[in-house]
């Protein structure tokens, strides 16, 4: 039988949790959307939820900003698309198709203004 500090803490995260999820959901309304792409649906469908409908962060990282942009200006396109291949979603990694993998690493980059670098090595199989 649970305790009542467990019920307690138990309740209390529950509370956290429901905040934070209506903080997500006034956000997702009120901040502008990444460019529209390939990507665009599948990061609706597959990321938003954990990294903000505009690459901003929320219950994940956010995949955008100075030092993100910065730290895959000298990593690469490549190695991105491997990573986001190998551990995304975290349900499922690797669960999804390669090109939605690809669409998904071009979204990212374009909101990140890094469309230029380049894909040198083959998506992970």
């Amino acid at each position: 039988m649970s305790s009542a500090p467990a019920l307690r803490a138990r309740r209390a995260a529950l509370v956290s949790m429901a905040a934070l999820l209506a903080l997500q959901a006034h956000s997702m309304v009120a901040a502008e959307a990444p460019p529209p792409g390939a990507g665009q649906t599948a990061y609706t469908a597959h990321c938003a939820a954990c990294h903000g409908v505009n690459l901003g962060g929320a219950f994940g990282p956010p995949l955008s900003g100075t030092a993100f942009a910065q730290k895959w200006q000298a990593r690469g396109a490549a190695r991105m698309r491997d990573l986001i291949t190998a551990t995304m979603p975290p349900a499922k990694p690797a669960g999804l198709d390669a090109a939605t993998y690809a669409a998904l690493t071009d979204l990212i980059l374009a909101h990140n203004h890094l469309a230029q670098l380049p894909v040198t090595s083959a998506p992970v199989a």
